[in-house]
């Protein structure tokens, strides 16, 4: 009979599932974050986990719902990241609030007009 796993396990083998997938070494996840490397090995090791802010970023990274960690379970599997994805993730993360909200009212502003010549 196998025996459950822990969610320390089955967090820190999903995150080091996931950067693989996504084809992501460690210093960059690790970058992307803003902590050490060691920190990231850490978390894929099962010796220490990630806060919950960080964890949310890494599913964002990952493009994977948060369940992923918490269930050994198979979830669906979403899109990778690119690499402009990446930069784009990196640059709203370095972003003044002012930026962000600029960047938002034109991205909204874009999707308006999406909507409205498809009605047309």
């Amino acid at each position: 009979m196998s025996e459950k796993k822990n969610t320390r396990q089955v967090i820190a083998e999903t995150l080091k599932k996931k950067r693989k997938d996504a084809k992501i070494s460690v210093k960059d996840v690790a970058e992307f974050l803003g902590v050490k490397p060691n920190a990231v090995y850490a978390w894929e090791g099962g010796q220490n986990q990630p806060d919950a802010e960080t964890l949310l970023a890494l599913c964002g990274l990952y493009h994977v719902d948060i369940s992923a960690f918490y269930s050994s379970e198979p979830t669906p599997e979403r899109k990778t990241l690119t690499d402009d994805d990446l930069e784009l993730l990196e640059l709203w993360h370095n972003a003044t609030p002012e930026s962000r909200s600029s960047v938002l009212m034109v991205l909204r502003c874009n999707q308006r007009v999406k909507k409205e010549a498809a009605i047309s």
